[in-house]
């Protein structure tokens, strides 16, 4: 395709030898700068810049005549709400504002693309949702939505989780089953035995990953119906994670969740606000698996179901305050974040 010269220097340029670089195929890569390997063949880097860039445009000519792979482009719930969990959190740690427009980026998509008439759909591609949501991608959402509110503090977010998470429960739980819910919901067909797989592997089930959101949203509600739903399903996968613990890395986690005092946190303060943001870095300083965080900006009402967590909770001499609670009972308000570094580790 090239010549002998061009194809020689080409092959040569991306370390494509006679024995391949790996079993038995050359994969492309470009083994040394264009300078060096410029002294190498005796040529200027200007023009072996030249030789690459024709070659390059060639190759690919030569390329498009031959099929396409295959590509998935579809949009699937349960993967973004996972992601959106990661974007938020990496967020808070690492301070980075980029990550943060791009978890409200991707939330405001799923919620105004992937939700009809309240039904959260499971993938999206080319325009269309066909497929309602299955648990995992309930519970996903769930999860990486509280994420969010604590990665900008608009109880927006805290609303669609918690309906929801509400509308999981109706959907995927059995009246008749205490604690049991399934992957499939009801528009999902009949079916002849409903689909129900309690292991977590590549990624989170829909069971552990929903009982993981309800104690999250218990935490910050005080409403007990939420842990005690999400204690009854720990209860029949018991088993299960003595026998297979490898099978059952997130309910562990959620199990852990579940018999811990998690640090309940009310942050209040401008999102903005450099010395909020400081309080944040202190939180986010260390790793808390089980914390919870609700946002409240000042001038913004206490959100109805917060109420037991939030309510008349105020900024500290005008200051970002974080009051630190564990099952409701509170240390006295922190403004400085050394102070907030001590009150996290009693």
């Amino acid at each position: 395709m090239l010549g002998e010269e061009n194809g020689s220097l080409v092959s040569r340029y991306f370390g494509i030898g006679s024995g391949g670089s790996f079993e038995g195929s050359a994969v492309l890569h470009v083994p040394t700068d264009s300078a060096r390997f410029a002294a190498e063949v005796g040529l200027d880097p200007a023009g072996i810049e030249s030789v690459i860039a024709r070659s390059r445009l060639k190759l690919l000519q030569a390329r498009e005549r031959r099929p396409s792979p295959p590509r998935d482009d579809k949009i699937l719930a349960s993967w973004n709400g996972l992601m959106l969990q990661a974007l938020a959190e990496a967020s808070g740690v690492f301070g980075r504002e980029d990550y943060r427009r791009a978890a409200v980026a991707n939330a405001s998509f799923l919620v105004s693309e992937m939700m009809k008439a309240d039904v959260l759909m499971h993938s999206y591609k080319d325009g269309m949702s066909g497929i309602p949501g299955y648990l995992d991608d309930h519970a996903s959402m769930v999860r990486g939505l509280l994420c969010l509110h604590e990665a900008t503090f608009e109880q927006h977010w805290l609303q669609v989780a918690f309906d929801l998470a509400d509308a999981m429960v109706r959907r995927f739980g059995d009246e008749n089953r205490p604690g049991v819910l399934y992957d499939t919901g009801p528009d999902h067909g009949t079916l002849f035995a409903h689909p129900r797989d309690t292991s977590d592997s590549v990624k989170p089930c829909g069971g552990s990953a929903a009982a993981d959101a309800l104690l999250r949203i218990s935490r910050i509600t005080g409403d007990s119906s939420y842990e005690k739903l999400a204690g009854t399903m720990l209860g029949l996968v018991g088993d299960q994670m003595v026998a297979h613990p490898l099978a059952s890395g997130n309910w562990l986690c959620s199990l852990d969740l579940h018999l811990s005092e998690p640090e309940e946190m009310v942050v209040v303060g401008s999102r903005d606000d450099p010395d909020t943001g400081a309080l944040l870095t202190a939180i986010h300083g260390q790793y808390w698996p089980n914390k919870v965080i609700v946002g409240l900006q000042p001038g913004d009402p206490v959100f109805p179901l917060t109420e037991k967590l939030a309510k008349d909770r105020n900024t500290i001499g005008g200051r970002p305050t974080v009051y630190l609670c564990r099952r409701h009972t509170c240390h006295s308000p922190a403004t400085d974040p050394d102070q907030l570094r001590r009150l996290l580790q009693n």
